[in-house]
């Protein structure tokens, strides 16, 4: 029998929040500690995004094809033997053995704090969509301790012999990660939990050998190492395990797994990496920076002190980008409507306010609309995960607390010199009667003068109307449409598209067709090797002033697809709009929602 460990450095790459569940009088929620008092990531907070993966991954890797219960909505109570829950144990463990309980093949360990930045307090706010303001009806304030980029953490996962499907399965979702497409913590769709997984090996030991077992029971933890003055020697590495066991990945077609819909299986992803270089001054401001530094306000930075690398929060981009992807929606709904009425358009509306939680106010948010239900109804679409089927397009790309969003923005990492060029710049309010100065209304702000920041936006299993939506938001960004941050009304946060990478990966021929690609550009993803994963993928980058060549190939498809998608949507009668702010102001709607803007086309 072998024993084996994969040891490894977790590097995060974004802030990250993995959570106590508790709060102190200076935040509302503060990171896990031991009882030491020792920062770690719980091995739970490890095995569970391993095992979500998996899950959607096993049924395209298992020879039997087998979905775990956890996709099929059916009663945890009854025995699941698919590959994920042979691999990390039964999803809902009974009493006794007719229940199906079984213990996870894999031990994954807490992860240690290894070095890096000190802790920070990170702010939040919900900006309300028709004032561009905080959203105060809603309170939707909050902040949060996080550990700043460059953190270190060791990762531990030991096993014994498993059948080697299952062993498959752990190397195809830990390649995922070694790649950089994993996430972990909290918050991770709006900017946080980005990581790298570094420095893998991969050891064992065979317990069948006499020697090997007395190496192993005298190292205790750390039974891969070399006893002090050799008196037992390392474990033996498997520099190629990874390699080897991803060359024996065998897809199974989607099209042969009919005990699920395919969006809850694993099959494509897209990744988008932005260079945005801000044409003027930029400031998302930072409470404690500012009390630092002296000023009224201060820019978010990575660590405290006023020297600190500046960084673009992924959720004070996110937010900006489904403000503008609803915006878009719903100019196409407009003029496709046009003339018939306020009627026609809330029952047709496809995006909803996300932070309006009366179902009477204009663009009620389709949570709100959601929990208005009766208790069984809900309880229903919970069980049978159905709450995509009620939800307007925006909260299906960009996510409710009815279903999370596939998408994540990461923060945004500074591109240039170490410390970036600031400006600080006084103002002041001037009375309206007297034209002086207004008394109490002085302030002061430190501002990053045109920043260069690179930003990675991932989407899990995307449809061609998602990335034609996300293809035109980007096309407003690259305009300058999309200011982002502070300020915006004095002309703050105003960005330019500078360069694109877009990478494309799927897991077979069939999942890269279902991207929607033109047939030259979907034959290169399906020619493509598997290099270090079990998906195929191949990039494109774009840099300059145009798009051409596959850019405009893709992006009109796209783009084209999203369109239709947007007409065509229908709520269900449950989902109605009570009312619409815009169709209910004064003048034309189609001069609130313009069909073209001057100058663009």
């Amino acid at each position: 029998m072998k024993h084996r460990a994969i040891t490894a450095t977790i590097e995060t790459r974004t802030a990250l929040h993995v959570g106590s569940g508790e709060a102190s009088e200076q935040t509302d929620s503060l990171l896990r500690r031991s009882a030491a008092g020792e920062l770690i990531i719980p091995g739970s907070a490890l095995a569970g995004p391993l095992r979500a993966l998996a899950t959607r991954l096993a049924p395209r890797l298992d020879a039997r094809r087998r979905v775990c219960l956890a996709l099929r909505g059916v009663d945890g109570a009854q025995a699941c033997d698919c590959l994920a829950c042979r691999l990390f144990g039964a999803l809902n463990p009974g009493d006794d053995e007719t229940a199906g309980g079984r213990a996870s093949a894999v031990f994954v360990a807490d992860a240690r704090w290894a070095g890096g930045p000190a802790p920070l307090i990170r702010d939040g706010v919900g900006i309300d969509r028709a004032t561009e303001t905080a959203a105060r009806r809603e309170r939707v304030k909050f902040d949060q301790e996080v550990l700043p980029p460059g953190s270190r953490f060791s990762f531990l996962i030991e096993w014994e012999d498993i059948e080697p499907e299952a062993e498959r399965l752990l190397a195809a979702v830990l390649a995922e990660w070694v790649g950089g497409r994993g996430a972990l913590g909290g918050r991770t769709a709006r900017g946080l939990g980005g990581f790298d997984l570094v420095d893998m090996a991969v050891w064992s030991r065979d317990l069948d050998d006499p020697d090997e077992l007395d190496a192993f029971l005298r190292a205790g933890a750390d039974w891969w190492l070399a006893g002090p003055g050799d008196s037992w020697p390392a474990a033996a590495q498997e520099p190629g395990w990874l390699g080897n066991q991803l060359r024996d990945v065998r897809v199974q077609p989607v099209s042969a797994i009919t005990q699920v819909p395919p969006r809850l299986l694993a099959r494509s992803w897209a990744q988008a990496t932005l260079t945005l270089r801000g044409r003027g001054p930029f400031l998302t401001n930072d409470q404690t920076m500012a009390g630092i530094s002296g000023f009224d306000h201060a820019p978010v930075l990575q660590t405290y002190g006023i020297d600190g690398e500046p960084v673009l929060p992924g959720s004070g981009l996110r937010g900006p980008l489904r403000a503008q992807a609803e915006r878009i929606a719903r100019t196409i709904t407009t003029v496709a409507l046009d003339g018939q009425g306020n009627s026609e358009f809330l029952r047709r509306c496809p995006a909803c306010d996300p932070l309006v939680s009366d179902t009477r106010r204009p663009l009620a948010s389709c949570a709100a609309l959601l929990e208005a239900q009766d208790e069984e109804k809900k309880r229903r679409i919970a069980e049978r995960a159905e709450a995509g089927e009620y939800l307007c397009l925006a909260c299906r790309l960009f996510g409710s607390t009815w279903l999370g969003s596939r998408l994540r923005v990461e923060d945004g990492r500074y591109l240039g010199a170490d410390r970036a060029a600031r400006k600080v710049q006084d103002f002041l309010a001037v009375d309206r009667f007297t034209g002086g100065g207004k008394d109490s209304a002085k302030f002061d702000a430190v501002v990053l003068w045109q920043p260069t920041f690179a930003v990675r936006l991932f989407l899990e299993n995307p449809e061609p109307w998602e990335l034609g939506w996300l293809a035109l938001v980007l096309r407003d960004l690259k305009d300058g449409l999309v200011p982002v941050g502070f300020g915006k009304s004095k002309g703050f946060g105003a960005f330019e598209l500078a360069g694109l990478e877009l990478e494309l990966g799927a897991l077979d021929g069939d999942d890269a067709a279902a991207l929607g690609l033109p047939e030259e550009d979907r034959a290169r993803l399906e020619r493509a090797e598997r290099a270090g994963s079990a998906y195929r993928s191949v990039a494109w980058a774009w840099e300059g002033d145009g798009l051409a060549g596959a850019w405009e190939r893709m992006g009109s498809s796209w783009a084209s697809e999203f369109v239709r998608r947007a007409q065509a949507f229908d709520r269900r009668n449950e989902m109605r709009l009570a009312a619409d702010t815009y169709w209910g102001a004064p003048g034309d709607p189609a001069a609130l929602y313009p069909a073209e803007v001057k100058g663009n086309g």
